[in-house]
C-alpha cells in the first residue's frame, strides 16, 4: 500500500487571488518582473527568495492566499482545483465587446441568484449612450 492510500484525503475550499503568468523578466539583482495574461494587472516584481522557492514558469499561476502567503501553481492543478469567482471581476475585464454580451452576463449573474452591482448597470448605460452616437 502506498503512503497516499494510508493518508486521509482532503478537498480544497480556499479562496485565493491568482493571475496566469505570461512572462518572467529576470533582473540583475536576482529578482524578476512578472507579466500576467490578465488585462489590467500591472507587471509586478518578485524577489529572489520567491523565485528560488517556487520556481515559477510561464503559463502557471502566481497565487496569493488570504493570509498573504505568495506561491506558484502549475496551470493544470490550479485550473483543476479552482474556478473563477465572477462576482469579483469588474465587467470591463470580461472583455465584453458588445452590449448583447453584457446583457447576457447580467442575465447569467441574476440566474445564479447574485445581485448585479450598480457599476455594471452604469457601464451598460454608458456603452448604450456611446453606441447611439454612431
Amino acid at each position: 500500500m502506498s503512503s497516499s492510500e494510508q493518508m486521509p484525503k482532503y478537498k480544497c475550499h480556499k479562496e485565493v487571488w491568482a493571475v496566469k503568468i505570461k512572462a518572467i523578466r529576470h533582473l540583475k539583482d536576482g529578482s524578476a518582473t512578472i507579466v500576467t495574461q490578465e488585462e489590467g494587472v500591472t507587471p509586478f516584481r518578485v524577489d529572489e527568495a520567491y523565485l528560488k522557492k517556487h520556481q515559477p514558469e510561464c503559463g502557471g499561476y502566481y497565487v496569493v492566499y488570504e493570509d498573504g502567503y505568495k506561491s506558484f501553481s502549475p496551470a493544470e492543478p490550479f485550473e483543476a482545483g479552482y474556478s473563477l469567482k465572477l462576482d469579483y471581476i469588474p465587467i470591463h475585464r470580461w472583455k465584453l465587446s458588445r452590449i448583447d454580451d453584457i446583457y447576457d452576463a447580467i442575465f447569467r449573474y441574476r440566474q445564479a441568484g447574485k445581485r448585479v452591482p450598480f457599476e455594471w448597470v452604469d457601464e451598460l448605460r454608458n456603452l448604450e449612450k456611446e453606441t447611439q452616437r454612431y
